[in-house]
Parts: C-alpha cells; structure tokens; sequence
C-alpha cells in the first residue's frame, strides 16, 4: 500500500490579532505535538502546497496559534483560511500499534474468516474519545458506521491492506 508523504495535522480556521498569527483546528491527537515542528507545509488548493518556517506556536484552549515565515500581517492569515497544515511523515514519530487515518482509509475489511466485508471509505472524527468508520458494504453501495474500537475491529495489517473485523450484525440491518 502506497502511503502519502504528507500528512495534514490541521486546518487553518481564522487569522488571530493584527501581526499574522493563524489560528489551527488541530487534527491529531496530541495537540502538544505542534510544539516541536520546525516547519509545516501550507495546502491552499490542490496545486498550492508551500513550506513555511514555523517561528512561534502556542495552545489556546483547543486550538492552535501559530506565527508561520512570510505571514507578516493580518491580511496575509486571513488569505490562509480553510488552508490545510501538513507535515513530512518522517516528522511524526508513532508509537506501536499507532497508525495515521489516512493510511486506513481504502483498507479492506474482512470477517475472522476471511469473507470480505466491505472497504473503509472515510473515518469520521468527533469531539468524543472514538472515532467512527465508513464502510462500503462488499456487493452493494450501502454505507455503514461502526465505532472504531477493538471489540469490533481486531487486527489491523496495512502491509496486506486488511482490516480484521467483528461487526455485530445490527450495524447491517439500520
């Protein structure tokens, strides 16, 4: 499985004060870990990715503020929003039996068996402590959300692209 070189850690929701600072919807886990990037790639659009020196992050509640290289002013954040944060894969450091969202989405899911059960088509991050799947049920086009836990989801190998799955039948039947 081909596994993207950049991975977005935020969104750009709005410019904060007069000097340039952005404000970051963060999107891992960790929000502390934006603390030790030195630089983040800037996704305007699907043809404009920038890197940029970050010179000063802090947390304020539940986001992130963030002064990047080359954002002097409050005009030149408020051109960034809606903007994405990426990061190289190597800066990210994942501890065992840790994976990143964008490596799951496409794996396939089977039954203890090995019967197909359908392909993970979006994970559905909340405020709560458990994220939710989207899954393509194998043979048909109808979407199922399952809470992505280890009650239901057993073994993971993104080598093979599989998913072990244990999805009580009533997920099925809504």
């Amino acid at each position: 499985m081909i596994m993207n070189q950049l991975l977005v850690i935020g969104k750009i929701s709005s410019a904060h004060g007069i000097k340039g600072e952005v404000k970051v919807i963060p999107l891992l886990d960790d929000i502390e870990q934006f603390l030790s990037f030195k630089s983040v790639y800037v996704k305007k659009s699907r043809d404009s990715i920038i890197k940029l020196k970050v010179q000063h992050v802090r947390i304020h509640k539940k986001s992130v503020l963030m002064m990047l290289q080359g954002i002097l002013n409050r005009n030149d954040a408020e051109a960034l929003i809606n903007a994405e944060i990426l990061i190289d894969r190597e800066q990210d450091q994942l501890a065992d039996n840790e994976f990143y969202i964008a490596d799951i989405i496409g794996l396939q899911i089977v039954d203890k068996l090995g019967q197909d059960v359908g392909i993970i088509k979006n994970v559905l991050t909340t405020t709560g402590s458990v994220d939710t799947l989207e899954i393509q049920v194998a043979g048909n086009a109808k979407l199922i959300y399952v809470p992505f836990r280890k009650c239901y989801f057993k073994d993971i190998d993104l080598e093979k692209g599989t998913l072990i799955g244990d999805i009580p039948n009533d997920f099925f039947e809504l």
